[in-house]
C-alpha cells in the first residue's frame, strides 16, 4: 500500500511538472493595451499618452483576496501626482459583471477582459498582480500582488 501511495505521488509530481513546463514553454503575446480590446465599464477607454504610466491590476470580483489587494493599492496611493493611473481589470468573468459586483470596486477606471486576453494570450495567472505600462500602452513589467 505504501508503494502505491509513493508511486501515485511520483506520477502526480511528474504530471504537474510536465503541465507547468508546457505552459511556460509556450510563446505568449507581449502584453499591449492598445490591441487588447478590453471593454470599458467605467472611466477612460484608453491610455492617455501624456500619463505617468498605467498600473493594470487583474481582479475577479468574486475573490475577497483580490478586492482586499485592490483596496490596499488604492489606499497606498490615493491619486497623488506621482502615482500611475490605476485600472481594475476584471478577469475570468464569463458574463457581463452585475451592478452589485461593480459596486464593490472603488475604481475610477474599470475594464472587463471579456475575451480572456489576460490568461489565454498573455499567459498570466495571478489575480492581483501589478502590470505596468507606459503612457503609450507598451508593457514595462509585472510585479507580484502586494501582501497584507
Amino acid at each position: 500500500m505504501v508503494r502505491i501511495v509513493w508511486f501515485s505521488l511520483a506520477v502526480a509530481f511528474v504530471f504537474l511538472g510536465t503541465v507547468w513546463a508546457v505552459d511556460r514553454g509556450r510563446r505568449w503575446d507581449t502584453p499591449r493595451l492598445g490591441s487588447a480590446g478590453f471593454e470599458t465599464l467605467r472611466g477612460a477607454r484608453s491610455v492617455r499618452r501624456d500619463s505617468r504610466g498605467v498600473l493594470v491590476v487583474p481582479l475577479n470580483p468574486a475573490c475577497p483576496h483580490c478586492l482586499a489587494a485592490w483596496r490596499r493599492l488604492t489606499e497606498a496611493c490615493p491619486g497623488e501626482p506621482r502615482c500611475e493611473d490605476r485600472v481594475a481589470l476584471l478577469v475570468d468573468v464569463p458574463g457581463r459583471p452585475s451592478r452589485a459586483a461593480l459596486a464593490r470596486l472603488s475604481a475610477r477606471t474599470l475594464w472587463w477582459d471579456r475575451r480572456g486576453v489576460w490568461r489565454a494570450r498573455w499567459g498570466h495567472r495571478v489575480y492581483g498582480e501589478r502590470m505596468r505600462f507606459d503612457g503609450s500602452g507598451s508593457y514595462l513589467g509585472t510585479s507580484a500582488p502586494a501582501l497584507p
